[in-house]
């Protein structure tokens, strides 16, 4: 299907959608994509160029849409208002870090600096990624049909697909991933989509922000999860010396066999230092008197094991008896 008056390509997503090789068979992970264009539209006019394939992108303009676009809706939230709020954002986190750093310890305002500063971080991260120099609009990751009526510029949900194309630009440069970050995200979006979908033209508005936020996520019960993009993340994760911060599910491939299926980089484990079985307990010393008593209950203790045990009257029972309630 195309757009009237426009000029169509597809998507130059892998064909068959067997391009990206991942970890998950052969326990490696490297991943590759190799770029197919596959057949073009011919038609062309002076309007804009859009994307007739994938179903997920069908619709959306290929160059980057901004507020004067005639694609954009009025109901979208805006990005250059979100983005004209860093400055102000930044004015908040200096004066709450300088009231925490001035005042005693007060942990409200410890929180505000906290909840500022975190802010501000999210700020850079998706004016890096979304900002005007950069060839991506958050509300090109679906077509129409499948966007909320608000959009998608909202600060968690950027933030998250921010942080993911971060990610995978990594990949590009270390040359695990020849496909453009941004394009390999909505491919795995659109297959993902495409799980939750029952017939054609059916909207996923409804699960379309559930699957962004959770496309990446470990788990075994996420229904969202793309497994090879999971690995993607992982491998970045990698290079960048932070697996750690990754949390798996012990049964599933995870952040620690992305590191042991590393070539050249050979998973090792230090030996654990175990005490021998048979060196004594270091115990600390007891103080004099409480020795004394102790060793008296032992000495005791061995010399009514060592009586017989025969009946010896009522007399030796009952000194048996003040024997112990003087002990």
């Amino acid at each position: 299907m195309s757009v009237p008056g426009s000029e169509v390509f597809r998507f130059p997503y892998p064909s068959g959608g067997n391009a990206v090789r991942s970890s998950l068979e052969s326990a490696t992970a490297a991943l590759t994509a190799n770029i197919d264009t596959g057949s073009q539209g011919t038609t062309s006019t002076d309007s804009s160029t859009f994307y007739v394939a994938p179903a997920s992108l069908r619709g959306v303009p290929i160059g980057r849409v901004d507020e004067e676009s005639t694609y954009w809706e009025n109901s979208w939230d805006s990005l250059d208002q979100f983005i004209a709020q860093e400055s102000e954002e930044k004015a908040l986190k200096e004066h709450y870090q300088d009231l925490k750093n001035r005042g005693p310890p007060d942990l409200a305002i410890q929180k505000r600096a906290k909840f500022h500063q975190d802010n501000m971080s999210k700020h850079i991260k998706i004016r890096e990624i979304f900002g005007d120099n950069s060839a991506y609009h958050p509300n090109q990751l679906v077509s129409k049909l499948h966007s909320p009526r608000e959009g998608f510029c909202q600060k968690e949900l950027m933030y998250r697909v921010a942080c993911k194309i971060s990610d995978l630009k990594v990949l590009n440069r270390t040359g695990h991933l020849k496909m453009d970050a941004w394009d390999f995200l909505r491919w795995r979006i659109s297959l993902k989509l495409n799980e939750h979908l029952s017939h054609v033209g059916e909207s996923a508005r409804d699960n379309v922000r559930t699957t962004i936020y959770k496309i990446s996520d470990d788990g075994i019960n996420n229904n969202y999860k793309d497994d090879v993009l999971r690995q993607a993340i992982l491998l970045s994760a990698q290079h960048q010396h932070r697996l750690s911060s990754f949390r798996t599910s012990g049964n599933k491939f995870g952040a620690q066999d992305v590191l042991r299926a590393q070539p050249n980089k050979p998973f090792h484990r230090e030996p654990q230092r175990c005490r021998p079985r048979d060196a004594p307990i270091a115990r600390p010393s007891k103080k004099p008197e409480v020795r004394a008593k102790t060793e008296a209950r032992q000495e005791r203790r061995r010399q009514l094991a060592a009586q017989s045990s025969e009946y010896q009257g009522v007399n030796a029972f009952r000194a048996q008896q003040r024997e112990r309630m003087t002990q």
